[in-house]
């Protein structure tokens, strides 16, 4: 008999499915894809009841359904050298927010200048684009949770 297996729980590592649940989230905002999100949904449904009963058992499925439901924020570098302005998009606690390559992102986004440039956006509107690792710290406070 085959049986696949759903775990059910996180333990000292996360669940495979709480962590392909949370990926799938990530990947389907980073490269625009419903079908991504149709299949964590679907994963997080299945596992909505356990979650209501013994939350404390799911932390990691419990962080891939804040990430489905609240807010997106994206982060996109794009150009040479962005170095300095991915130290300061680490420096910050952003569990919310996908970090990807200009060229990587849906809509391909170009530098500014020709040098390191930082797309800030939420729910897919971005702010005017910034260069200097100062400024992106003051988009990035700005949107801090306090």
């Amino acid at each position: 008999m085959v049986l696949r297996l759903k775990d059910d729980y996180d333990g000292a590592e996360p669940a495979g499915n709480s962590s392909m649940a949370l990926v799938l989230l990530r990947l389907a905002r980073m490269r625009d894809r419903a079908d991504f999100t149709k299949a964590a949904e679907r994963t997080l449904a299945w596992f909505a009841k356990p979650m209501r009963e013994a939350g404390a058992a799911h932390p990691q499925m419990l962080v891939a359904q804040m990430f489905a439901l609240g807010p997106s924020r994206e982060i996109v570098l794009a150009g040479p050298g962005i170095g300095g302005l991915l130290t300061v998009v680490r420096s910050h606690f952003l569990p919310e927010a996908v970090v990807m390559r200009g060229e990587d992102a849906p809509q391909p986004m170009a530098p500014l200048e020709d040098s390191a440039t930082a797309y800030v956006c939420e729910n897919f509107a971005c702010q005017l684009p910034v260069n200097a690792p100062r400024d992106l710290e003051a988009l990035l406070k700005r949107g801090d949770t306090p």
